[in-house]
């Protein structure tokens, strides 16, 4: 290789490094920021730790022992959470549990970044794939979403990986002739993806059907049944259990979510997120994207499918990215920011997009960019990248943050220890509405959950989510407090519906008074009120001098 071969080639690798690079670093910048700040704590993962704390403990899978209620969606988390305690020796409390598991899910995206890296390796002959998932990863590492749920504590990283190691094995020689140690890897991660949440098992079975015509097309009957039976296998094994434990084809989480209301609400909600998801993916650039690959396949889908069937990562990615945002649609989408429930499929979404849009070799192909292009890209990405911070509530009045690696909130935990010290290890119920780190902190308190994602009998009152509390149920449930929260806040945050409904009733104030919490958490927006035939000294507690915890400027929420 001459000098300026040399030469040449250096630039070529300098400039093909420069955009990942960069997403890379505004990754971690994101990162820390998400951890370093109370505001950006999410409170579901708590739901599945206190499932694993009771695994460990008391041995079943339940949030209230001896109640058996499906409240997570997400097994392999559930259990990867009970392997820390184990390891650990104990269950830790609330700020050291999220510490560890903020941690390891970041490290699960750092995989994803690992393996986006492998895909994007330009090697002979995938040289236009190569490209789509090079230009997949810039735009996927960079987003904030990415960054925002890499440190939530959530199972999202985990389903990321799992599409994107099927999409790297799919993409191997080794696959195309049916070796059957890809054949068996594929199948390990599609029946992972079976536990990651209860609906998974749609995608991973349509994936493996997916694969398994890819082989059948091609006269290889036995490797298309190695990839099919062994998924099925174990899906159907998987919900046998799920159905002879908890007593119930679906699990109350989505029963609390996806039913009430209309049907055409729901999907109207649902096709909304999946459209706010397209239109930023990628930064903003999906849209436009979508646009161009739609006007350059106008007239050819035929060519288009024929091109898709002898391509096992195309056929894979399509099927997967079609059927999750379908699911999404029906499910009615999520009120989460950074469109969780869709960033698993968003790097296989972009390649899908960036390769329809150069099919083959040819002058029109995309490329990586060169080092000028190359330096303008990076630039764009550092500059373009924003994360949230309005879409949750602020005190800036009130230092409100604990914990070390990820904080969390410290008005969550004061209240947890209040209930801990005045309810723990008694038969009777808290009725409360966040049904996360407050119940994992107060691990021996029995509770109510207002929301319905751990009680079926909630659940299934009328109602939308959120909506489903209403004053008779509760005074028929007869719990001995009533933790009202976040009552200073603006919707969705507060206040909840229950809060004004419950407030606002002659009849659960007859029966309920509130409690001093003192001023740090009634400035938070905190207020317990306590069964009025209970003595609040027994529970460490005092009634309130005053009985209005709300102020009148709070509106009462509607369905509307």
């Amino acid at each position: 290789m001459t000098s300026d071969e040399a030469s040449l080639a250096w630039r070529r690798s300098l400039a093909s490094l420069l955009p990942p690079l960069a997403a890379i670093a505004v990754f971690a910048s994101q990162a820390r920021r998400f951890c370093k700040d109370a505001l950006y704590f999410v409170d579901d993962p708590f739901i599945s730790m206190r499932y694993a704390a009771n695994l460990v403990e008391h041995g079943e899978l339940s949030f209230n022992p001896g109640q058996r209620v499906e409240g997570y969606s997400n097994l392999l988390h559930v259990l990867l959470h009970a392997l820390d305690f184990r390891l650990r020796g104990h269950v830790p409390g609330a700020a050291t549990a999220y510490d560890g598991v903020a941690a390891v899910t970041a490290a699960f995206s750092v995989l994803e970044i690992g393996v986006l890296a492998l895909l994007s390796r330009d090697e002979p002959g995938r040289e236009q794939e190569a490209t789509a998932w090079y230009y997949a990863f810039v735009l996927t590492v960079a987003s904030w979403p990415f960054a925002f749920w890499a440190t939530a504590g959530l199972e999202t990283p985990i389903e990321g990986l799992l599409y994107l190691g099927i999409s790297y094995l799919c993409s191997r020689a080794a696959f195309r002739d049916g070796a059957p140690w890809v054949l068996g890897a594929i199948s390990v991660l599609l029946a992972a993806l079976v536990l990651v949440r209860f609906e998974a098992v749609i995608p991973a079975c349509a994936v493996a059907f997916a694969l398994g015509l890819f082989f059948r097309l091609g006269g290889r009957t036995k490797a298309a049944l190695g990839v099919v039976v062994p998924v099925l296998v174990f899906a159907a094994a998987y919900h046998v259990f799920r159905i002879a434990y908890f007593g119930a084809l679906l699990p109350n989480t989505f029963v609390a979510k996806a039913t009430g209301g209309s049907l055409f609400g729901r999907l109207r909600a649902g096709a909304s997120y999946c459209g706010s998801w397209l239109a930023l993916l990628g930064g903003g650039v999906g849209l436009a994207l979508l646009v161009v690959a739609v006007a350059r396949l106008r007239g050819d889908v035929r060519n288009v499918a024929m091109r898709i069937l002898p391509n096992p990562v195309l056929l894979a990615g399509v099927t997967l990215v079609t059927v999750k945002v379908l699911l999404v649609t029906w499910g009615g989408g999520d009120w989460m920011p950074g469109w969780r429930m869709l960033l698993p499929v968003t790097p296989v979404a972009l390649f899908l997009m960036v390769r329809i849009l150069s099919p083959s070799e040819s002058p029109g192909a995309f490329r990586r960019p060169n080092v000028g292009a190359s330096l303008v890209f990076a630039g764009l990405v550092v500059v373009s990248s924003r994360g949230i911070g309005e879409f949750f509530p602020v005190h800036e009045t009130v230092q409100n943050q604990a914990g070390h690696f990820k904080k969390v909130p410290r008005g969550n935990l004061l209240v947890a220890n209040v209930l801990e010290r005045g309810f723990g290890g008694r038969a009777e119920e808290v009725a409360i509405g966040e049904a996360g780190i407050i119940p994992f902190q107060a691990r021996h308190v029995r509770f109510m959950d207002l929301f319905g994602l751990v009680d079926a009998d909630m659940a299934r009152q009328p109602g939308y989510m959120h909506h489903r509390v209403h004053t008779a149920h509760v005074l028929e449930r007869n719990p001995a407090a009533v933790l009202f929260a976040h009552l200073r806040d603006e919707p969705p945050f507060g206040p909840y519906q229950y809060g004004p409904e419950l407030l606002s009733s002659d009849a659960f104030h007859r029966r309920y008074a509130r409690v001093e919490l003192g001023p740090y958490l009634d400035t938070l927006g905190w207020a317990l009120f306590l069964r009025r035939d209970i003595d609040p000294s027994s529970r460490h507690l005092a009634w309130a001098v005053d009985a209005l915890p709300v102020p009148p400027e709070v509106p009462r929420l509607t369905d509307d």
